[in-house]
């Protein structure tokens, strides 16, 4: 089944794509992403994303909520039968697997204080690129291209540099 059968799916969302392996692709790196990112979840390629599921802490420092991580492990291992599997060749119950993904993404942005349409919709145009990502800035909020003109536009500025509170924004991204 399409994406354009799938209901709830709309445009923004990891759904779009037909080809399984890249969404499941896309849709591990997005997650890690946010992991690492917003929940101090270690970078690099020294862990899996289920290490890194266990080593996400919310700000006060407290495990991310039991139901979250359960999804999230779902999710994961999906994932990896399909990466590493030879006979897993399709995500089983796809529509399920997108809405899952959407709600984790959804649910993680949350908690960081940031609204929906800074999560799933988000981090897909970074997937997509530099272009995506400053279409979806300036569609998100007029604040997002204020600052993709200031420090936050330096691909080279660390991110312990940028605002807290804004460092989702896509400027800070480097691409380089």
């Amino acid at each position: 089944q399409n994406a354009s059968t799938m209901g709830a799916v709309n445009s923004s969302s990891i759904g779009k794509y037909s080809n399984d392996f890249e969404l499941i692709v896309r849709a591990g790196k997005n997650l890690e992403e946010v992991l690492e990112r917003d929940f101090g979840a270690p970078d690099g390629k020294d862990k899996g994303l289920h290490d890194k599921i266990s080593d996400a802490r919310t700000e006060d420092g407290q495990p991310l909520p039991e139901d979250l991580v359960k999804t999230m492990r779902k999710l994961v291992t999906i994932r990896n039968k399909l990466v590493h599997e030879h006979d897993f060749n399709k995500i089983p119950e796809r529509a399920d697997f997108v809405k899952d993904y959407d709600h984790v993404i959804d649910t993680l942005a949350k908690m960081k204080g940031k609204s929906m349409g800074e999560g799933a919709a988000f981090h897909e145009a970074r997937a997509e690129g530099p272009s995506a990502v400053l279409n979806s800035c300036a569609a998100s909020t007029s604040r997002a291209l204020m600052l993709s003109q200031s420090r936050c536009s330096n691909p080279q500025t660390p991110p312990a540099k940028r605002s807290r509170g804004l460092a989702w924004m896509p400027a800070c991204v480097n691409y380089g």
